[in-house]
């Protein structure tokens, strides 16, 4: 018999944003770990598909354990600043009147 703990399993899915679910999970020591690896996750993950990440608006990363009970949750919103929006202003066209 042995004395060595199971590691706890941590499992990280995607909503609203580029989808690699990771079916088999990670055996991580703790929940800092599980932090950590998720946001390395997550930024790899928008690194590699920026325009839609950015297209997309909201992004989540869940990560539960091994029971399928939540444990954090990482929420990524992009948005444009009013400044970076084109500027409409309905005026007619000069000589249109």
């Amino acid at each position: 018999m042995s004395d060595r703990k199971r590691m706890p399993k941590y499992f990280f899915q995607q909503t609203g944003g580029p989808t690699a679910v990771e079916a088999e999970g990670f055996d991580l020591p703790d929940l800092v770990a599980a932090r950590r690896m998720a946001v390395r996750t997550a930024c790899a993950m928008i690194a590699q598909a920026v325009e839609d990440f950015c297209a997309s608006g909201e992004w989540q990363m869940i990560v539960t354990d091994d029971t399928g009970l939540t444990l954090f949750t990482l929420t990524f919103f992009a948005s444009d600043a009013p400044a970076a929006r084109p500027i409409t202003i309905g005026l007619d066209p000069p000589g249109a009147g």
